[in-house]
This record gives structure tokens, sequence and C-alpha cells, in this order.
């Protein structure tokens, strides 16, 4: 038996190893007219096996290139697209500069020192309520995931006055949704608006008037038992 590790590196794996057989057997035919036709042959094959490419202008190209990449450059055959530059296509890309800066809050990130810093540079005090309201908000849930517990809006609070220094102010959220809306600052009223809007629809859609949870066990044990069921009977 063999194994594939005794076998040749396969050069690209999209194709495959028979593919690869099928172009080594190209390096021995020694007729060029025949080399040429069965080159033709393995490209259309290859264009089989890969049909996504087909919608890109001149796939072909690709499959030809590949051609001389899988013998090395030794393929003697003629291209509709030309011989590529075997330099240019080895040419490895220039390695990415890493910042070296470091991040004074891991749990954090860098992008939120940096709207720390946006923030305290804010003149204007709404604005500047507003950002400190977006990075409290953000810090409860990095908080929660990082450290996998709840946090409180006293410690938010603390936390971001130590880390600016004093500079920005976090308030709670029902006292910043006036900066959301212009109109809302309590969750109270947010949920009663919520339930009005609910139950109003529900009007619409039934014709019916909307009631609340209450009302509705009210209404239905009217009958005087358990469920509301005129025909339940408890069972002794």
């Amino acid at each position: 038996m063999e194994y594939n590790t005794e076998r040749d590196q396969i050069v690209i794996s999209e194709y495959g190893r028979c593919v690869q057989e099928m172009i080594n057997y190209l390096l021995t035919i020694e007729d060029t007219a025949k080399r040429q036709k069965n080159a033709e042959a393995v490209v259309e094959t290859m264009a089989i096996l890969n049909s996504q490419h087909k919608g890109v202008e001149d796939y072909k190209q690709k499959f030809w290139d590949h051609l001389y990449e899988i013998t090395d450059w030794k393929l003697d055959i003629e291209s509709p697209y030309g011989i590529p530059d075997r330099a240019e296509r080895e040419a490895k890309p220039d390695p990415l500069g890493y910042p070296s800066n470091k991040i004074r809050w891991n749990h954090l990130g860098k992008n939120v020192e940096q709207l720390f810093e946006k923030a305290k540079a804010e003149t204007d005090a709404d604005k500047k309520k507003g950002y400190a309201q977006a990075l409290g908000n953000y810090m409860k849930i990095a908080y929660k995931n990082y450290h996998e517990e709840n946090v409180t809006d006293e410690q938010i609070k603390d936390e971001i006055a130590n880390m600016s220094k004093g500079d920005l102010q976090y308030n709670n959220a029902n006292e910043f949704r006036k900066y959301v809306d212009g109109t809302l600052s309590e969750s109270e009223s947010v949920t009663g608006i919520r339930n009005h809007k609910m139950n109003k629809n529900y009007e619409v859609a039934t014709g019916r008037q909307g009631m609340n949870r209450g009302n509705f066990r009210n209404n239905n044990n009217s009958s005087g038992n358990k469920y509301g069921n005129k025909n339940f009977k408890y069972k002794k």
C-alpha cells in the first residue's frame, strides 16, 4: 500500500493529486503539438473542477499560470496569456508593522482608550455626557464578558472617574435618555407608553378593548373556577 506521505507533495491542493499527475505527464510528452493539445485539455479539466471562477474575466489565465507553477516552470507550451513571471509570483509581501504602543486597559481595548481621549477633549457639555454614557454602557458589556459577572452603575461611575482623572462623569441610563429622544428620562414612563401602544395595536387589529394581564385573568375567572373553564371539574 502506498501512503500519501510517500507521494510527491501536492503543489496546489485545490486541484488534487489527479490533476497534478496529469500535468506532470505533460512533461513526458516529446511531441510539441501533442503536448500543447493535452495542456489545453488539462486546462479545461481544471476549469470544470473550479467552475466558480467562470464569472471572472479571463479566468482561464489562472489555470494556465498554475500549469507552469505546478511543473516548476519546466513546461514548454504556448500559453495564450504568456509565461508568468516567476519572481513576481513567488515574491512575499512586506511584513506588517504592528503597533508598539502599550494598551492601558487590556480588557477594553485600544479603541476605548482613544474614545476616552476624544471625550475628554470635547468642549460641548451635552456631548461630553453622551460620550461618558456611551463609554459606560460599553464598559458594562466588556466587564461582563471579561470577568463573567455583572457590574453596577456605581462601579462604572467610579471606574470612569478614575480612568479619566475626574474629567468624565457617568450618569445612569434613565437620566441619559433625554439625550437620545429629548423627551423621556424615566424607565417607568417608557414602559407605560410601550404597554399603551401594545393595547392600542390590539384594539385596532381585533376590534376588542385592550386589556392588561390582570384584567385578562379576572375576566376569565368569572366562572368561579381555577382556569376560567365552565366545564372544568376538580379531580379528587
